[in-house]
């Protein structure tokens, strides 16, 4: 006991002594805490994660969170929508008919408004590249629809040689 500091008070030597006793328990205890943090922040992420894609999935589903549509609607019952409170937005969205070429259908056309686009379609939606239609002959088509044409590199503004059948009877 030569080197011993007599100044010292006897709980830190007690301390230091104990420390040294046991430094394999202490890291064993210090692993099984980190070990149990770590997993448990995994649960937690995985779980976060997998709210995150049932939301994305059901609102891809139904076009939005809570959005619903009116057959045949008309401009009257469209206004009285709108003067409701639990009602944020109200959109118009109408079949136009078909895409065609020769004999093959490509795709179904829809005629939506701004409104419907941006805050009822564009939500079920990922990677939209470019913008709501603004012009006469203008259409946004989907990757798929473009694949179906050939069509493997596209570009904004690109034209199109393609029949467009009206939903009518002539």
């Amino acid at each position: 006991m030569k080197d011993y500091d007599y100044h010292r008070p006897a709980e830190k030597v007690l301390l230091d002594s104990y420390r040294k006793q046991n430094r394999n328990k202490n890291r064993l205890l210090f692993l099984a805490v980190a070990l149990t943090v770590g997993v448990i922040f995994c649960m937690i992420s995985f779980a976060y994660g997998k709210i995150q894609v049932d939301i994305q999935k059901h609102i891809r589903t139904d076009g939005m969170t809570v959005s619903t549509y009116l057959e045949n609607g008309t401009e009257e019952m469209a206004g009285q929508l709108h003067t409701l409170s639990y009602i944020a937005e109200t959109g118009k969205e109408k079949f136009a008919g078909k895409l065609c070429d020769q004999t093959i259908k490509y795709c179904d056309c829809v005629v939506a408004d701004e409104t419907a686009f941006e805050t009822m379609l564009c939500p079920a939606y990922t990677q939209i590249i470019g913008t709501y239609p603004k012009q006469e002959n203008e259409i946004m088509l989907s990757t798929k629809t473009l694949t179906y044409l050939g069509i493997s590199d596209p570009k904004v503004g690109m034209e199109l040689k393609l029949d467009f059948y009206w939903n009518d009877l002539f």
